[in-house]
């Protein structure tokens, strides 16, 4: 065996020495004395200064020089460790305590319940999968128990991060050094118009999501994993590519009729418990669970399937009834996905196809005339009543405009003098008039039903383009609201919410339906 000169060997554990003695000399210096010394310091040792800075770094935590959080803004990122549960538990027995406890605590149907609790028992067995569904929490307006949810499950899930606000850089390291739960609340305020987040969000859903970011002075491609558990909750609806990737859970406002008991912090040590029996069930059933190919409902298939995939298999291995009702669960959402916004914009893309026919162009006040009657087809699902007592489909009509603007296949062209919006414009919102400030304001102060920020402009804006006068959308407004309460609180209670909201306009002298919304329009 060769054995180097003992001149060669003195030469290179002097090298080292000298090596730790200068990182050491440097891991002592101010920040404003390391940074004029780091360059130079760099060259001297051959090293790269972003190498520099993580061996200086490792050697003040190694000397007690680090000083922690001092001088850092905001606070460490920390979670509770609890012990798994010391004895085996029931599989049917946790998922019925985790929907009881959720339900304890927020209105939702039963089978929004089963799958929220089914939901919850995934994020434990995050590493068992390839997709990880998105939870999406949504509501048409506020207080129908979001944040309620989102503090439930936030003592239910591992490493429960809550968060109402998030950017992409922060949302892809956090993940990648702590692979949380994350629980984002009030994404209304700022998903939709973030489309770099929506991508990391929606890279997060399947197992090896990256995104790529170079890093330190040499620039280094460095990979950041985005794969983690997420509930995503706001008003209104997920963007689509979000939805596409989500397991929905709609909810509705509290029924005078319908009981929960306020979840309280310093009472929730039942949560805790189930949370143990979760990390023991989870560990003694991960292999099976992961190796199962449960069978789909009939019609889910693809990325819906994908998204179910986990929480069947789970509640196959736990037994039970849980088999029905997670599948009862599925379905019921595949229904309720079939009527969605997308489903509307598909039929409208048909209504335009039809219209044009051979034609190669037509004018937009052409257009919007046969959209309208074509809108008077009965389709099930999709009528609904105008606020002039009209029946069609809510889409149509939304185009309106007047002039003399020419509509191609695949493009629109304004020529008009009349503000008619190009569609090739359309990330470009109309600027709102003064003359429907009054009506939208006033709705907002005096009535007690008041609408969410987005559906009151996106209202505003398709009256505005078609010159509605402030009275007229004022009534579009109030039946408007008492729509979307039948939709979420039933007949009687949308009746009730549409007198509030026509009282209120009353109060402003302002004229309004004298009907009550059909329950047949909804």
């Amino acid at each position: 065996m060769w054995d180097p000169p003992a001149d060669d060997a003195d030469q290179a554990s002097a090298a080292t020495d000298s090596t730790d003695a200068e990182i050491e000399r440097l891991a002592k210096l101010t920040a404003p004395e390391y940074e004029h010394a780091r360059k130079p310091a760099a060259e001297k040792l051959g090293f790269r200064s972003s190498i520099l800075d993580r061996l200086v770094q490792a050697e003040r935590e190694k000397l007690g020089l680090d000083g922690g959080d001092e001088g850092k803004q905001g606070h460490a990122i920390e979670f509770p460790e609890p012990e798994p549960w010391p004895d085996p538990v029931d599989g049917a027995a946790l998922l019925d305590g985790l929907a009881g406890a959720i339900r304890r605590h927020v209105v939702m149907s039963d089978a929004a319940r089963d799958a929220a609790a089914l939901w919850v028992v995934h994020t434990f067995l995050i590493d068992c999968f390839l997709v990880s569904p998105r939870l999406g929490v949504t509501s048409p307006v506020k207080g129908c128990g979001k944040t309620t949810l989102l503090d439930v499950l936030g003592r239910l899930v591992p490493r429960a991060l809550p968060t109402a606000n998030v950017t992409p850089a922060a949302l892809f390291r956090v993940v990648e050094g702590y692979r949380p739960t994350l629980l984002v609340d009030e994404a209304d305020s700022f998903l939709h118009d973030n489309d770099e987040l929506r991508g990391v969000l929606n890279s997060g859903h399947r197992k090896g999501g990256t995104v790529l970011r170079t890093v330190g002075d040499d620039c280094e491609p460095r990979a950041f994993n985005t794969f983690c558990p997420t509930v995503i909750a706001l008003i209104g609806h997920l963007p689509d590519t979000l939805h596409d990737r989500a397991v929905a859970i709609d909810l509705k406002r509290r029924l005078r009729t319908e009981s929960v008991e306020p979840y309280r912090p310093d009472r929730a040590g039942h949560l805790d418990v189930l949370t143990r029996k979760a990390m023991r069930w989870t560990q003694d059933h991960g292999e099976r669970i992961a190796a199962a190919d449960p069978a789909m409902p009939d019609g889910i298939i693809n990325r819906e399937a994908d998204n179910w995939r986990p929480l069947l298999a789970i509640a196959d291995a736990a037994a039970g009834d849980w088999s029905e009702r997670a599948r009862k669960a599925a379905e019921a959402a595949h229904l309720a996905a079939a009527s969605d916004e997308g489903s509307r914009l598909e039929l409208l893309l048909g209504d335009i196809r039809d219209v044009f026919g051979k034609q190669a162009e037509m004018p937009s006040a052409d257009l919007v005339e046969a959209l309208h009657r074509a809108s008077l087809r009965q389709r099930p699902g999709e009528r609904r009543r105008h606020p002039d007592g009209r029946s069609g489909r809510l889409a149509a009509g939304a185009a309106g405009g007047r002039g003399s603007a020419r509509v191609r296949r695949g493009r629109v062209r304004a020529d008009n003098d009349r503000g008619v919006p190009n569609l090739d414009q359309r990330n470009r919102q109309p600027k709102e008039p003064d003359m429907t400030i009054q009506a939208r304001d006033s709705l907002r102060e005096t009535t007690s039903f008041k609408l969410a920020d987005q559906k009151i402009d996106n209202v505003l804006r398709q009256l505005n383009n078609m010159r509605v006068c402030p009275c007229c959308m004022a009534r579009a407004l109030a039946y408007n609201a008492a729509t979307v309460a039948g939709h979420t609180m039933g007949s009687t209670e949308a009746i009730e919410m549409f007198e509030d909201i026509i009282s209120g306009l009353h109060d402003l002298d302002i004229s309004a339906p004298d009907r009550s919304p059909s329950t047949e329009s909804h």
